[in-house]
């Protein structure tokens, strides 16, 4: 008896063992989703956070006395750079001043000028630059072959 008993235990987990394979795979494939899905959230986030970062240094280069202070040409190159940057994230210049603008304490009188010049600096250099001068400019540095933007004047 005990070795029929075995031989029905036996049995019984021989045909566990088919359905433990099925939920296995199973289980993967949710789990993958789910390191996709984590993925594509991390992605996004990080996405959005340079979006933000690169509207700030718009919004900072829409004041007037910023631009035309000292500082004006550092910033005036950062803004290029920021909108190349929000191209890449398919926010295009136009659209990108457009956001600096509801994000910037000013008024939109005071933010008219400084925002035309952007847009001129952007046309007259967009297509001239180069990854590499984009890692200058982020930080406000003038490329290597020089931009000859014109200075912001009031």
């Amino acid at each position: 008896m005990p070795t029929l008993l075995r031989i029905f235990l036996l049995s019984l987990g021989s045909g566990a063992l088919p359905l433990q394979s099925q939920v296995v795979p199973v289980q993967a494939n949710v789990d993958a989703q789910a390191q996709r899905r984590i993925q594509a959230d991390a992605q996004e986030s990080t996405r959005r956070r340079r979006m933000e970062d690169n509207l700030r240094r718009l919004v900072s280069a829409l004041d007037p006395s910023i631009l035309s202070g000292p500082n004006g040409p550092a910033r005036t190159v950062q803004a290029m750079a920021a909108f190349a940057d929000l191209l890449n994230d398919n926010l295009p210049p136009k659209q990108s001043i457009q956001q600096a603008l509801k994000k910037s304490p000013l008024e939109p009188s005071a933010t008219q000028k400084t925002s035309a010049y952007l847009l001129h600096c952007w046309n007259s250099l967009s297509e001239r630059m180069t990854p590499e001068d984009l890692q200058a400019m982020r930080k406000g540095e003038e490329p290597k072959v020089p931009l000859n933007l014109p200075p912001y004047s009031p």
